[in-house]
């Protein structure tokens, strides 16, 4: 009987154990590169598509700062609606705290893909592009030029995949069918830390040491003699003499030469 329950239930914990563990597994897949889920997980709301490249977004952490991706500029555009008007568009109006303590009031015309739930006195913050300007004139008769800006639009699936089919594509070497030796290619163009450093190395040159090498042994004490004999030969003109002995083939060279009186 005993042996009848164990084989029953081990099919059962088995299952048990391979249900237990198959979430943590799914949670641990990452999708595959070129599927909605790795579009929808690394690139959607990360990346917008310049020029048939993927260009990646960089999140302005400061409302107002001027980014540039590919060729165009944006900015977390973050302000109050003031105004809802046609065609999707909503004026946000943006308040600046000056030194004298006044508030300045500045405004943008923001153009949005749906304005149906926007309210006046609603607050916003948006990434949003440089979109040219608008003439206007407010309800005092004034004209002025009022910037424009359109929300950032960041990659579609299909710009995605395009994108990713190319560098695939152009990832996937091809056989060689021919080869031969060439010079070596151009390299590579120094960086602006490198020429910055040229330049500073060119302003201050390094003093290249242009004393002699340190003598030792036999040749020290050959050029301390031969300077001794030079010294002694010029009579005080030159300074003492060094307190160093002559050899015996000295000492008789400057009795020959009668700079030394000969030993008694």
């Amino acid at each position: 009987m005993r042996i009848l329950c164990v084989c029953v239930l081990m099919p059962f914990v088995f299952l048990c154990s391979r249900l237990s563990a198959e979430p943590e597994a799914l949670k641990s897949v990452e999708p595959a590169p070129g599927t909605i889920g790795f579009y929808l997980k690394k690139i959607k709301g990360r990346y917008v598509f310049r020029d048939g490249k993927m260009k990646p977004i960089h999140v302005p952490t400061i409302p107002g700062v001027i980014r540039t991706v590919g060729s165009r500029s944006y900015t977390l555009l973050k302000g109050t609606v003031s105004q809802v008007l046609g065609e999707n568009r909503v004026v946000v109006t943006t308040k600046k705290s000056l030194p004298s303590g006044a508030t300045r009031h500045t405004t943008q015309i923001v153009s949005l893909s749906d304005n149906n739930n926007v309210s006046i006195g609603q607050d916003i913050q948006v990434m949003a592009e440089e979109d040219g300007h608008y003439a206007c004139v407010t309800a005092g008769g004034a004209t002025n030029t009022v910037p424009a800006y359109k929300l950032l639009r960041t990659i579609t699936f299909k710009e995605y995949r395009q994108v990713y089919e190319a560098e695939k594509k152009a990832g996937q070497p091809d056989k060689i069918v021919s080869f031969k030796r060439v010079p070596s290619p151009p390299q590579r163009p120094a960086s602006y830390r490198d020429l910055l450093k040229q330049r500073q190395e060119q302003r201050n040159p390094r003093r290249t040491n242009t004393q002699q090498p340190r003598l030792s042994g036999d040749e020290l004490k050959k050029r301390l003699q031969d300077y001794n004999m030079k010294v002694l030969r010029a009579k005080g003109e030159l300074g003492p003499p060094l307190p160093i002995h002559l050899t015996p083939e000295q000492d008789k060279q400057l009795v020959e030469e009668g700079i030394l009186p000969p030993r008694e």
